[in-house]
């Protein structure tokens, strides 16, 4: 697989979805999902009410997303961009 230089780091080339996605732009995009998702894992609590008051659901609706299922696909898509591997 090809690799990419990012700064001091190597990624590997995106793939899949992302093909049309310029190459720079991939691994920035990727760099920006990663640092949203350690934010995400910051403070769960705070960020997961904060969310909720986002989002607006009613009582009655029940949560929509919670912060922890938002920071997975975050993650997820990072890993995609960035060619890491799935989660230890």
């Amino acid at each position: 697989m090809d690799q990419l230089s990012a700064g001091s780091a190597s990624v590997a080339e995106p793939i899949g979805p992302f093909l049309g996605l310029d190459a720079g732009d991939a691994v920035e995009l990727g760099e920006l999902l990663a640092f949203l998702s350690d934010w995400l894992a910051s403070d769960p609590n705070r960020l997961d009410a904060s969310l909720y008051d986002f989002v607006g659901a009613p009582d009655y609706v029940g949560p929509v997303c919670r912060i922890d299922e938002l920071r997975a696909d975050v993650d997820r898509f990072a890993r995609m961009l960035l060619g890491y591997g799935p989660p230890a």
